[in-house]
């Protein structure tokens, strides 16, 4: 059987209709948004958290804050007694995830969001305090100590790291075998090296 290109034309069709479809469904959801909504979204532009909404009412009257809460999906019987939102439950996890050194790209697909909203989650105002894990180590040294000490995490990084060096790779390999960046494995090999030099 040999191809003739009608069944190209035909699969292009097919593809224009159902992105004609998604931009409908994706307007349709933007005009579902009240005014109101629209409104509150660009005067917050991310979920406010309960202290706002306290500092809101007590500024504004309860009424703005019931709008702003049904803007966003808010619970505020959940917030009255002090339980996670659905909202703050998904930070959490976005969070932990980060902190067990999941890569944004994998906590997305895992939440089935999109990474930009993940990176929204993980700068939420209620995350600034908590520590972020960091992708590279620091040396770890103090004046009289050349070798590191590592969070379990780092350390078996840094194992994988040695391993790949012996088996021969260079830099970059490695860090493209790890899905890491030049940079981070080149510290680990900095620390590698002031390990045996010790």
């Amino acid at each position: 059987m040999t191809y003739d290109g009608r069944h190209l034309y035909d699969f292009c069709t097919a593809l224009s209709r159902a992105l004609e479809r998604a931009y409908a469904q994706l307007e349709k959801r933007k005009a579902m948004l009240t005014a109101e909504q629209r409104h509150w979204r660009t005067h917050f532009p991310s979920p406010p958290t309960a202290d706002e909404l306290r500092r809101h009412a007590a500024q504004h009257g309860p009424d703005e804050v019931n709008e702003i809460a049904a803007a966003y999906g808010i619970e505020l019987e959940a917030l009255a007694e002090g339980k996670p939102t659905a909202h703050q439950l998904r930070i959490k996890q976005a969070l932990r995830l980060h902190q067990e050194g999941v890569a944004t790209k994998e906590i997305a697909a895992r939440m089935e969001v999109s990474v930009e909203t993940v990176r929204k989650y993980l700068s939420a105002p209620s995350t600034k305090h908590a520590t972020k894990p960091s992708e590279t180590p620091s040396t770890g040294q103090t004046a009289g100590s050349p070798t590191s000490t590592l969070p379990p995490r780092q350390e078996a990084l840094k194992e994988r790291v040695r391993a790949l060096r012996d088996e021969g790779l260079v830099r970059t390999a490695i860090a493209d075998r790890l899905g890491k960046t030049d940079a981070t494995v080149g510290k680990y090999l900095k620390i590698l090296r002031l390990e045996e030099a010790a």
